[in-house]
C-alpha cells in the first residue's frame, strides 16, 4: 500500500466504522425507548466515562456517550479493514458480521465486566440480543462500506462474494 493508499483507507475505515456506530445505536435505541432493553451504548459510556453506576437520562450524557461509541466504532472498523488486507475480500459482509459479534463477545465478556464501575447489573435476554444484533449489523455495514465505496484492494473489489 503506498502513503496515500493507506491515509485513504484508514479514513475509510474510520468512516465506515462511524457510521455504522451511529447507525447501531438508532437500532438499539428503539427497543430501549420502547422499554424492552436496560441500556445502550451511549448510556454504558457515558456511566464508564463519569464513573457512574446509575446515570440520570441528560442530553449533555448521552451526547458524550454516543460521541464516544461513534469514537470507537471507527477505530474498530480499522481492524476490520485489516482483515480484509489479510484475507481479501471474498464473503466480505461474512467477514464484517463475524467481527461485529466478536467486538459484541469481547465488549460482552471481557471489557464490560472489568471497567463499569460496581457490580454488574444482569441483563435481560431482550437486551442481550438487541445487543448482538446491533453488533452484527455494525460489522455487516461497516464492511459493505469498506469494500464498497473505496478502491482500496484493486480489481478485486468489484469482484468479490457478498
Amino acid at each position: 500500500m503506498g502513503k496515500n493508499l493507506r491515509k485513504d483507507f484508514i479514513m475509510l475505515a474510520l468512516i465506515a466504522g462511524s457510521v455504522a456506530a451511529a447507525v447501531r445505536t438508532v437500532v438499539s435505541a428503539v427497543p430501549f425507548a420502547l422499554g424492552v432493553t436496560k441500556n445502550i451504548a451511549p448510556v454504558v459510556l457515558a456511566e464508564i466515562i463519569l464513573q457512574m453506576k446509575e446515570m440520570p437520562l441528560k442530553f449533555s450524557y448521552l451526547l458524550l456517550g454516543e460521541f464516544a461509541h461513534v469514537l470507537f466504532g471507527g477505530i474498530l472498523a480499522v481492524g476490520l479493514g485489516l482483515v480484509y488486507v489479510k484475507w481479501g475480500t471474498d464473503f466480505y459482509l461474512i467477514k464484517g458480521a463475524v467481527y461485529g459479534l466478536s467486538s459484541w463477545l469481547i465488549c460482552k465478556v471481557i471489557l464490560c465486566p472489568l471497567i463499569i464501575p460496581g457490580p454488574p447489573e444482569p441483563l435481560n435476554l431482550a437486551t442481550a440480543v438487541v445487543s448482538l444484533t446491533s453488533h452484527v449489523i455494525y460489522g455487516l455495514l461497516a464492511g459493505y462500506i469498506i469494500v464498497k465505496y473505496g478502491d482500496l484492494f484493486g480489481d478485486s473489489a468489484g469482484k468479490t462474494k457478498a
